[in-house]
């Protein structure tokens, strides 16, 4: 499973889940790290460990949870001002 999880690392576009806890989960790219806090993105409080490990780049600007029906574009990320939505739990 870790020369699996490295493998995404060595990959043009990659993303790796870093660690997930009560707050939310870490996400490693190429373009940074960041956190995901469960108050802005609740998709993943209920979903399976291995499904919210399960992400995948579709391409260079898109992060996909295919079993979560979750895809969350880089620059929602990298620019979350230009994103001002509000989730309600």
């Amino acid at each position: 499973m870790k020369q699996e999880l490295d493998s995404k690392c060595t990959e043009k576009f990659f993303v790796r889940v870093l660690s997930i806890d009560s707050e939310g989960i870490v996400l490693k790219t190429n373009e940074g790290i960041f956190n995901l806090a469960h108050k802005r993105y609740p998709w993943f409080i209920k979903g399976k460990v291995s499904d919210v490990l399960n992400a995948t780049r579709v391409n260079p600007f898109v992060i996909h949870w295919r079993e979560l029906g979750v895809a969350l574009e880089i620059d929602s990320l990298l620019h979350p001002e230009k994103f001002p939505y509000i989730t309600h739990l």
